[in-house]
């Protein structure tokens, strides 16, 4: 019989990106396309984690035995808890921002079920802070920068991958929103449009350039 998974609620964080109500089509850094999946990225304080840490330790030396913990801890065992300033380091080298990562600890959780537990749109659950589901008209309650909890399971793989190592990571089964936060803004249309009908005075600006003729 399968042995059930460790499931835990994580404690408030900030919700840097996510993919909740419709599933994410990513294409990594080599070109390979993933299959799409409901994703949250969130970012914690780092004394905030240590019961998720904690729990996915407890799991691994369960699996794989008590030096599992020492192999965790020198990095042998991939960990789904990200370190934010690395992140962010490698943000501002491709020119992008980073300080919603740093000096935090980031967790990526993701799944390809909806709320039905399919295989299908319609997205995770996702709650209000009252702890019921937000309708369709609610959606825009969740956005990047809110403050929220995410509900994940604890999976352990064994070795694969380019590092082969073994290692864990977090299923997404639901989120809830828990209040507002700073907004992470990208680029923005805002700005680029002028009101319309009219003239535009001297001090909106215009244009010297001219089209050539012919």
């Amino acid at each position: 019989m399968a042995t059930e998974k460790t499931k835990i609620l994580t404690p408030i964080g900030r919700l840097i990106n996510h993919a909740l109500f419709e599933k994410d089509k990513y294409v990594d850094s080599h070109g390979n396309e993933a299959k799409p999946a409901y994703k949250v990225e969130m970012a914690f304080d780092p004394d905030d984690l240590k019961d998720l840490e904690d729990a996915i330790v407890n799991d691994a030396v369960a699996k794989w035995g008590a030096s599992a913990e020492k192999e965790y801890d020198d990095g042998l065992i991939n960990s789904p808890i990200l370190d934010g300033d690395v992140l962010a380091k490698a943000r501002e080298a491709k020119g992008k921002k980073g300080d919603a990562y740093a000096g935090k600890l980031v967790i990526r959780a993701a799944t390809h079920f909806n709320a039905d537990r399919q295989d299908a749109p319609g997205g995770v659950y996702v709650a209000g802070d009252d702890g019921k589901a937000l309708d369709f008209t609610q959606r825009g309650t969740v956005y990047r920068g809110c403050m929220g909890m995410a509900l994940v399971e604890i999976n352990l793989y064994e070795a694969i991958g380019r590092d082969g190592r073994p290692g864990v990571n977090l299923y997404l089964m639901g989120f809830q929103w828990t209040g507002e936060g700073e907004r992470l803004v990208s680029n923005s249309a805002a700005g680029a449009f002028k009101p319309v009908g009219r003239t535009a005075s001297d001090d909106e600006g215009g244009s010297s350039r001219r089209r050539r003729a012919g």
